[in-house]
């Protein structure tokens, strides 16, 4: 051999060997960090997507999620095996054969991609490197950025093989893409696009999902119906092409038409949305002081976490179909009655004043300018430095925009002036029920409609005068100073003179100058005897009394708390009011149970905290007080109207100028509360008959119960009834005994007992009759 030839032959061998050497150690390099940093092999186990949080009811039933990305995980074993057969043949058909890079693809990519520059030469990038960009790159944005990326996919890809099975990374991979319509992941898609679980997906629906790989707004089922059907069956024909259905399979699923069952994901859709929004912000409170395995804190709408929360899904069905029902019947008495007066509810107050700096308003009446400088485009306008002139300009310029009816949601042509005018007649609502034996939230509905309407009327932050729902509180701290349910009082006038001589009246003349027994007052619910009463009570021992019955709003220790002046919430009164259902012991609310994280490991799990906050025969005394406000008092119409003959306790609540209608009620399982009114307090019935809370909230409340006691599943029965203390020892039968309270000064520090001893009797109450609330 020449020695010429001898030195190009070992010169090809030390190059060919420094090339077969030069691809590990670039590998190892690429591996090592050399083009960037490469995910480590634990990162691999566990890789990171943003999951959605799921909510659950106390049932196990999902009624909500949290997410920025609304997905789900899907095991291998809820995948049905067409659904890997359509993504393999598909998008890659030697997934199976193949450690993550298919050479025969790249091959097939240089020449017609890169050479013939073919632009349908196709992808070399196989599933597992999908993954690998999908999970742990982000796409390059320069030519430059490209080579490195891929090589560092390869990287990634090749670590993913050693990691799973393939089974598995056919899995991960429809777990992380996104399927378009903000669903993202296989089980997201297959709920949004068939309403279907992942494992009950037909070959031509998971056909249709695999197509949707490809482009998921061009491909888009629900936006081009047509073309997502010609995709659909060029899976179905690569299925066939390569053996996973016959022939015959697929030209009759190429015949079959799309059959959509589209569910657009919106996150106010949810049942229950107001207390989704209000444990939401719980769980973010929570999750600030809780750590993962990784040190950091929980991410609400990425970790993928498990909620079991107290609410019962079929009770907050009711409660919202209830509160739905009546609204929209009482937004027509509304409209009714000042159409017949030829008014606006808010003309009773004047226009904005010349005074103002801002005098393109001064037409615009008061109540209808707050609702324009609290509206979004007022807020924005004024954010961009816009004039007073072009801001009333705008408000003035009819604009296309959706708006709430309750007929349905509507497109119309509106000027923002009249949609402020539109919004500010309309009535609102919150409804909240309760277990009084736990505390467990059951029912939370904050407005009429969640989507237009975002401010939670029920959560503790919401305050509403609470007219005579707060008398309850005060006649409960009477029974504990020595009085019973049968004192008579004298319902007469009485002043407070150290109090600017304050001396409160009567919303009718009914029972006025008679003496009656307090248990007629409360059932009628009577001024003048709550304030004789709280002329005897200390308004600082009443302020203690309501704190221990889990009320933590503020109220000033002035004697006109005995009307109910204080704001308080729904959330606080409904907890309240479950103290007379449980013998005197206050269950602090709850609305969670546990938490769990996304493989389904307990993180936390909470519990039931009881305090005693009365006796358990003051509470009997004055929940059969409350009886009879539903027996022969303002609350009636619960038996003549909506004939309900379960035994009840309640009590009705009407603030000044008909502002406020509330209404509890309080069966032995369960406890219930519905406050109405307007956005503001101009907005209100211009008569008590329509405007108090017997006919505004109280019907909330009734058709409410009415469909619990039809619900057998709920074992809530008609024939439940209150646990009566052992050997009770408060009168309440008054036609068994009768006992003249003595006046006003005589009854000062009075903590007489006279009369307990008498037998126990059932409550029977008087035949008054008051035609009105209080």
């Amino acid at each position: 051999m020449p020695p010429s030839f001898r030195k190009f032959v070992i010169a090809m061998w030390v190059c060919f060997m420094l090339g077969v050497l030069a691809v590990p150690t670039f590998f190892i390099g690429v591996s090592n960090g050399l083009l960037g940093e490469i995910p480590s092999f634990d990162a691999l186990e566990s890789p990171q997507t943003s999951l959605a949080t799921h909510v659950y009811d106390n049932e196990n039933t999902l009624i909500g999620r949290y997410y920025i990305q609304d997905r789900t995980i899907a095991y291998p074993h809820e995948i049905p095996p067409h659904l890997i057969d359509a993504l393999i043949a598909t998008e890659d058909a030697r997934f199976l054969n193949h450690t993550a890079i298919d050479f025969r693809s790249l091959v097939r990519v240089l020449i017609r991609t890169v050479i013939l520059r073919q632009r349908s030469g196709g992808g070399g990038s196989t599933i597992t490197q999908q993954i690998g960009k999908n999970l742990y790159h982000k796409r390059a944005d320069r030519l430059r950025h490209v080579i490195p990326q891929k090589l560092k996919e390869w990287v990634i890809a090749v670590r993913l093989e050693k990691s799973y099975t393939k089974e598995e990374l056919a899995t991960m991979y429809l777990n992380t893409v996104p399927y378009g319509s903000n669903a993202y992941g296989i089980k997201s898609a297959a709920r949004v696009y068939f309403n279907t679980t992942t494992d009950s997906l037909k070959i031509q629906e998971a056909a249709v999902l695999v197509g949707l790989l490809k482009g998921n707004t061009w491909y888009n089922p629900q936006l081009h119906p047509e073309r997502s059907k010609k995709r659909r069956n060029v899976v179905l024909a690569q299925m066939a092409k390569y053996g996973k259905i016959t022939e015959a399979q697929k030209d009759s699923l190429q015949q079959l038409p799309l059959e959509l069952q589209y569910r657009k994901v919106r996150g106010n859709e949810n049942l229950a949305p107001y207390f989704l929004d209000y444990v939401k912000e719980e769980l973010k409170e929570w999750a600030a002081h809780q750590l993962n395995v990784h040190g950091e804190s929980y991410d609400i709408e990425k970790d993928g976490l498990r909620i079991y929360t107290t609410l019962n899904a079929q009770i907050q069905k009711h409660a919202e179909h209830a509160v739905q029902e009546h609204m929209a019947v009482l937004q027509e008495q509304f409209y009714g009655i000042w159409n017949s007066l030829d008014k606006k509810p808010w003309q009773q107050l004047p226009n904005v004043s010349s005074l103002m700096a801002d005098t393109v308003w001064t037409d615009i009446n008061m109540v209808i300018h707050r609702g324009i400088v609290q509206s979004e485009r007022y807020k924005q306008m004024t954010s961009a430095d816009k004039q007073p002139a072009e801001i009333r300009a705008a408000f003035d310029e009819p604009t296309s925009m959706n708006i709430f009816t309750w007929q349905g949601d509507i497109d119309t042509l509106l000027t923002p002036l009249d949609s402020v005018r539109y919004y500010k007649q309309l009535l609102h609502t919150g409804f909240l029920a309760m277990n009084p034996n736990n505390g467990h939230v059951l029912a939370w509905v904050g407005d009429i409609n969640h989507r237009h309407f975002q401010y939670d009327h029920v959560k503790p932050s919401t305050k509403h005068q609470v007219g005579s729902t707060f008398k309850p509180i005060v006649y409960t701290l009477a029974l504990q100073n020595g009085w019973t349910p049968c004192h008579k009082v004298p319902n007469i006038p009485v002043t407070f003179e150290e109090f600017n001589d304050w001396t409160p009246e009567n919303s009718d003349t009914n029972f006025d100058g008679q003496m009656v027994t307090i248990k007629t007052a409360l059932a009628n619910s009577i001024n003048i005897v709550a304030a004789r009463l709280m002329k005897q009570l200390p308004p600082e021992s009443v302020i203690q009394l309501a704190q221990k019955m889990g009320i933590d709003s503020t109220i000033e220790p002035y004697p006109s708390i005995c009307l109910g002046v204080s704001d308080i919430s729904l959330y606080e009164m409904v907890s309240a009011y479950t103290i007379y259902a449980q013998q005197g012991f206050h269950p602090q609310p709850m609305l969670i149970k546990r938490i769990e994280d996304k493989n389904g490991n307990v993180l936390q799990r909470f519990r039931t905290y009881k305090h005693e906050a009365m006796d358990a025969h003051t509470a009997y005394a004055v929940n059969a007080m409350m009886q009879g406000v539903v027996n022969e008092g303002t609350a009636k119409r619960l038996r003549s109207t909506y004939n309900i003959t379960a035994q009840l306790a309640g009590k009705t609540g009407t603030t000044s100028e008909n502002s406020d209608g509330w209404f509890i009620g309080i069966a032995p399982k369960i406890v219930a509360g519905a406050w109405v009114g307007g956005s503001e307090k101009a907005i209100r019935f211009p008569n008590t008959k329509l405007g108090q809370g017997a006919n505004t909230a109280l019907p909330i409340y009734a058709k409410f119960m009415q469909a619990i006691y039809t619900d057998s599943t709920l074992q809530i029965a008609p024939t439940d009834s209150f646990a009566i203390p052992q050997d009770l020892k408060i009168v309440l039968n008054c036609d068994a005994y009768e006992f003249d309270a003595p006046v006003e000064d005589d009854l000062k520090g009075s903590n007489s007992n006279t009369g307990n001893t008498m037998p126990n009797a059932i409550y029977n109450n008087s035949d008054y009759n008051n035609q009105f609330d209080d």
